[in-house]
């Protein structure tokens, strides 16, 4: 991660990154920029990469995941 200039987690992804892991919801506030959007998407990415991917076939086993974002 040091390619990224990620050194360590912000103080948000400390705290959601696990509880995500754990496959719970989760709703965050912190302020533009504090790294929500990686605290998100970490635990949302693992859980998404083991799975089939969505087909005519299995459609009605989705949506895997939920993201809704409040607009300005």
């Amino acid at each position: 991660m040091k390619k990224l200039a990620f050194e360590k987690p912000k103080p948000i992804q400390m705290q959601s990154i696990p509880i995500g892991m754990m496959h719970k919801d989760l709703m965050a506030i912190a302020p533009t920029g504090e790294g929500k959007t990686l605290g998100y998407l970490f635990p949302i990415i693992q859980f998404l990469l083991p799975l089939e991917r969505l087909n005519m076939n299995n459609f009605d086993q989705g949506p895997y995941a939920l993201i809704l974002v409040p607009t300005r």
